[in-house]
């Protein structure tokens, strides 16, 4: 019910002074974030909703391993010979490095920041349906004796590992932007210094997240998939005026 999740995080921190009371400072904070959660799998009756198969149970055919019976007999099968699982592990870095100080009478600040991020999530316990439908079952859907139900190893590895194979989906974002801001004092009014401040900035975006090959295919049908691949770029300029 409850995923298991785990989050590690390093956060470094500093500043350097330098010559005529400039300094310089910096971050870098590096993070993993981990999930895992089981969960139930899929049985017939979700395959027959997904027109995967014609009925809501698969047919064993007389002298098939699990049919100890001399009629055909109906299976209604959960597929849980591999155990369903969802694992995301995300990688995060952001790092900062900026000036602050005085200049030509002008107090100002400028930084330049970095920040991505990896995420890879992989499942298994789905089934192929292309594996069920060609390996697992014959052309009138029914169960082909050369697959037992229910005791994994008594199937080849090879065939288990196309029936449940593992996949994996991933998407990375990242932002770099850098800017400048900076302020000062012209002149004396009655009320006090009349002041300016101006400061800009410029950030580049991109996002992409790409779905398992296989999934994107339509092979698993009980998932669907969906990809993006984009980027944008976004500037800004400001300038504030104190006249007191």
């Amino acid at each position: 019910i409850i995923a298991k999740t785990q989050r590690d995080n390093l956060f470094l921190a500093g500043t350097f002074n330098l010559l005529g009371g400039n300094q310089l400072f910096g971050d870098l904070a590096i993070g993993r974030s981990t999930f895992l959660q089981n969960s139930a799998s899929y049985s017939t009756s979700t395959y027959y909703s997904t027109e995967t198969l014609p009925y809501t149970a698969i047919t064993l055919p007389v002298g098939h391993p699990n049919n100890p019976y001399s009629t055909e007999m109906a299976l209604r099968y959960r597929f849980a010979d591999v155990p369903r699982t969802t694992e995301a592990t995300t990688h995060t870095v952001r790092a900062v490095i900026g000036l602050k100080g005085t200049w030509m009478g002008w107090d100002g600040q400028t930084a330049l920041v970095h920040s991505t991020s990896n995420t890879s999530l992989t499942y298994k316990g789905f089934i192929n349906d292309r594996v069920l439908l060609s390996d697992v079952l014959d052309t009138n859907y029914k169960a082909k004796n050369s697959f037992v139900f229910g005791n994994p190893s008594a199937n080849s590895a090879s065939l288990m590992s196309r029936l449940y194979p593992s996949l994996s989906d991933t998407g990375k974002t990242s932002t770099v932007s850098a800017d400048i801001s900076g302020s000062r004092e012209l002149m004396q009014l009655a009320g006090g210094p009349l002041s300016i401040a101006v400061g800009g900035e410029v950030r580049r975006e991109s996002f992409m997240s790409t779905p398992d090959p296989m999934t994107a295919s339509g092979a698993i049908s009980v998932l669907g998939s969906a990809g993006a691949n984009g980027n944008r770029t976004v500037s800004s300029v400001y300038t504030e005026l104190s006249a007191p």
